[in-house]
């Protein structure tokens, strides 16, 4: 069995770029240093995956 666990972080509204980016790693980083890896049910190497995007690229994306 395969576990998938996840965050994120909305920007909100009229929020400026660098805030909701600088915002945006303060949380994960503290999401990954809050996660225990004990209550994960099957026990293996973790991996995270973290991604970033460009303003003008966030601007593309649609919900959903």
């Amino acid at each position: 069995m395969r576990e998938a666990h996840g965050n994120s972080v909305n920007r909100q509204i009229h929020e400026a770029w660098s805030s909701f980016a600088a915002r945006s790693a303060v949380v994960t980083r503290m999401y990954l240093h809050s996660f225990d890896s004990s209550d994960i049910v099957e026990q293996s190497q973790l991996y995270f995956n973290v991604a970033w995007v460009s303003e003008a690229d966030f601007d593309k994306l649609t919900p959903g």
